[in-house]
């Protein structure tokens, strides 16, 4: 919702931002579940009872997800984007061969729900990995001060806005199509935006490593 943004402008102590993470982040759970209710349930395509209970499995990865990018505003700031690639590779090491084994075991019968739940794994662990290393710049500590948790939410106000307009972009049309095609098709069109995702995400750790210093650039006093 743009609040790491907002937390390097303002200067805002990192346990406000954690507090005010885990407060959206358990909103937005219960939020999607909210919405889930009221989505048609069709039995052949879009949100079928499968579909749906693998939404509500995968479900608390927002709260770990909010976890994960309220780290990175730390490593955003002291330029060090090297440990949340490191949290992020423990991660994805882990749902890798998590998933390899899955797949040569009997549990595989499981199906999607079985690598929801390793996925899910995999998350939880970049979680614990990227907290486990900003104890090496902040204390881990979260606090709940209502007027600085209000300031931050409306300093990101615009920029939180943008951003999910644009995610509703994004993806309006494969919304659409879970509820007109089976959920295979859903599936396969949206492995096939993966590719345009990884390629426009490049730009988008240049602005973050840069955003810091020109924060910095802005702050200093002008010369008469």
């Amino acid at each position: 919702f743009g609040f790491n943004a907002i937390f390097l402008q303002q200067h805002v102590q990192w346990k406000i931002l954690v507090g005010l993470r885990l407060v959206w982040s358990i909103f937005l759970m219960f939020l999607a579940i909210a919405v889930l209710s009221f989505i048609p349930q069709e039995v052949d395509f879009g949100f079928t009872p499968l579909v749906r209970f693998g939404v509500i499995l995968f479900v608390p990865t927002i709260f770990l997800q909010a976890m994960i990018t309220t780290a990175n505003a730390i490593f955003q700031k002291e330029a060090r984007y090297d440990r949340a690639t490191l949290a992020l590779f423990a991660g994805s090491l882990v749902t890798v061969l998590v998933l390899v084994l899955y797949v040569l075991s009997p549990l595989s019968s499981m199906g999607m729900i079985g690598t929801l739940i390793i996925v899910s794994l995999g998350t939880l662990v970049t979680a614990v990995c990227a907290m486990g290393l900003v104890k090496r710049y902040v204390t881990f500590d979260i606090a709940f001060s209502f007027s600085e948790m209000v300031s931050l939410l409306a300093g990101a106000l615009p920029l939180g806005l943008t951003l999910m307009f644009n995610l509703v972009y994004f993806r309006f049309d494969s919304l659409l199509l879970s509820l007109t095609r089976p959920t295979v098709e859903v599936g396969l069109y949206g492995f096939a935006y993966k590719f345009f995702e990884f390629v426009i995400a490049i730009p988008t750790f240049y602005m973050n490593a840069v955003y810091p210093k020109l924060l910095r650039i802005e702050s200093r006093p002008k010369r008469s």
